[in-house]
């Protein structure tokens, strides 16, 4: 039957041009969604505008810019071919679509005032002047608007990439290069539109074609884990997944857990705690394990966009509704992270459980409504501010006290100037000059109790991603992250919370994660007072367990056995099946 309505569809969108609404309707065929179903009509209305911004799932207009004659006019602008100027000031000098509609007549970005992504780029590119009407492209990583504008048309086959290739190779022959220029680093450079162009190609050709050797040597396996990929906005990425118990349940019944991976680290950190886990846990339900990368490590793409931790709260909580909740067909799922990816996981299930309601202003990393499927978290020596009780440090704004997650979504953060581009990037290569040859002795740092667990697997990985095209994007992006949402505002902390600050007559609401908490905390952190900051978690409120861990910054991979054993009795005592949905206050 699916065949057949796709069939028709097919032939009546291939009778004419098509319009949007029927291409709409064909895609819908084409993953079983009944276009006329008012549930998902509203699913759909809910997550539109929740992509990255100034990008077409984010805020730019889709019948005014999405056609070939303006991507092919767009590269044209950025490579100089139509003008003096080149690169993305060129772009937004000329096209003028990256302002606010309103701001100026050719405005064609509307931003999801729901979304903190959204408000976050939207602030780095008018440097907090929210009546500018043009861009401080500046702020911005080197071509940076083009790849966000280029992400959906690459995605469709509407521009091929060997194409900008070429387009970039012919302006290049027909450039003169002075002698100082031709032997200048590629980084101190003063135009590198030519490159950059190159780079967005050779970037998605690199992990494309890597994906597909590691695919055909490796049986799409990694040592005990499965790999997959996956693309978001058109980026490939990767995640490992495993089952951890089948169960004896049949009815068809799955949970599972995520696991988020730090800094400069990777999905494939989590192989021995996983396989630990696979050894410990017990359930009557079946229990897989996905461990996605990042995007901008591991083995994901690295495009030159800025990276914040909205983006990847954004990420990480569209990979499990399409990935975990969608492909794998979980029911619920737990979500757990160490250092930067501890922090991402505790963003992402305070944001499952937004709802978007037209009677108040709700706000998430992405602007979309959760699942309302995460059951519990699990923190391992997770990087983020919080709070003790009587020391909250409140956002003052001219509207009075709030939350950073507020502050943010109502444009109350004032201005930013970043470092410049050059400075910027000069600092990050310096930082990854620095960091690549000292990655075996900073691991050994990490991993007090047991440096034996610093193996090669772990050293190369690193070095390997480090190398990737783009590598450097998220270096450059560490000097301009807009302030972070506390632990005390995302688990709904009996003080520094928006649920202890206002009461529930306020027309703004943010996510809040209610339910269980284990904070699994190398104590012999040597980046922190881990204790200190353990205790001062576990007192947030009630339904956080802490269980210290000798270990250090990772202890998942110094002391999987630990960790495996701690989480395992965790799930068992306090997650279930049975247990109620968790809700939002």
């Amino acid at each position: 039957s699916g065949d057949s309505n796709f069939e028709k569809a097919s032939v009546k969108a291939l009778m004419k041009v098509p319009t949007l609404k029927e291409i709409t309707e064909l895609l819908c065929t084409a993953v079983d969604y009944d276009f006329n179903d008012e549930a998902i009509q509203t699913k759909l209305k809910d997550e539109q505008n929740t992509g990255l911004y100034a990008t077409h799932w984010g805020g730019l207009d889709i019948e005014t810019t999405f056609t070939e004659d303006c991507v092919l006019k767009a590269s044209n602008i950025f490579l100089g071919k139509e003008g003096e100027d080149e690169g993305d000031e060129a772009l937004t000098n000329t096209l003028k679509w990256w302002c606010q509609k309103g701001n100026n007549p050719d405005g064609k970005i509307l931003r999801n005032k729901r979304s903190l992504e959204h408000a976050a780029m939207d602030r780095i590119m008018n440097g907090g002047d929210y009546d500018a009407t043009n861009v401080k492209t500046q702020n911005l990583i080197e071509g940076e608007i083009l790849t966000r504008y280029l992400a959906a048309p690459l995605l469709f086959g509407m521009i091929s990439p060997r194409y900008l290739w070429n387009q970039a190779n012919a302006v290049a022959n027909t450039k003169e290069v002075s002698l100082l220029e031709s032997v200048l680093p590629s980084i101190l450079k003063q135009r590198r539109t030519i490159e950059v162009m190159k780079t967005i190609v050779e970037g998605r050709e690199w992990h494309r074609l890597f994906a597909a050797k590691k695919i055909l040597i490796g049986n799409g396996v990694e040592g005990d884990l499965n790999v997959g990929y996956w693309r978001w906005h058109g980026f490939l990425c990767r995640y490992v997944s495993k089952s951890l118990n089948k169960g004896v349940k049949s009815d068809g019944v799955k949970s599972g857990i995520t696991l988020v991976h730090g800094f400069g680290a990777s999905g494939s950190q989590w192989s021995k705690a996983i396989n630990e886990l696979e050894k410990s846990i017990e359930s009557d339900e079946e229990i897989e394990a996905l461990a996605p990368d990042l995007i901008g490590f591991g083995q994901c793409e690295k495009p030159p966009i800025t990276y914040t931790q909205y983006m990847w709260e954004s990420y990480t909580a569209a990979f499990t509704k399409d990935i975990a909740l969608g492909k794998f067909n979980w029911s619920n799922f737990v979500i757990g992270g160490n250092s930067i990816g501890g922090y991402t996981a505790m963003s992402a299930s305070a944001d499952d459980f937004v709802v978007n309601d037209a009677s108040k202003e709700c706000f998430s990393a992405s602007g979309a409504s959760g699942s309302q499927s995460c059951k519990g978290l699990v923190l391992m020596n997770s990087a983020g501010k919080v709070f003790k009780e009587g020391e909250v440090e409140v956002f003052e704004t001219e509207c009075g006290a709030m939350t950073i997650g507020e502050a943010t979504a109502r444009d109350l953060l004032g201005q930013t100037s970043p470092p410049s581009r050059k400075i910027a990037n000069i600092g990050g290569e310096g930082l990854l000059w620095y960091l690549r040859p000292r990655i075996q002795s900073t691991c050994i740092n990490l991993y007090p109790t047991n440096p034996d667990a610093v193996d090669n697997n772990l050293c190369n990985g690193i070095l390997r991603d480090s190398l990737d095209p783009g590598a450097i994007n998220v270096m450059i992006s560490g000097s301009k992250l807009p302030p972070p949402r506390t632990a005390n505002e995302l688990l709904g902390a009996d003080f520094g919370s928006s649920k202890s600050s206002k009461s529930n007559s306020s027309k703004y609401e943010e996510g809040m994660f209610n339910g269980p908490v284990l904070v699994a905390q190398g104590l012999l952190d040597p980046l922190n007072d881990a204790k200190g900051r353990a205790e001062m978690l576990g007192n947030l409120r009630s339904g956080i367990v802490v269980d210290p861990i000798n270990a250090g910054h990772c202890p998942h991979d110094e002391l999987p056995s630990s960790i495996a054993k701690s989480v395992s009795k965790w799930m068992v005592e306090t997650v279930s099946s049975t247990a109620e949905p968790i809700s939002q206050i």
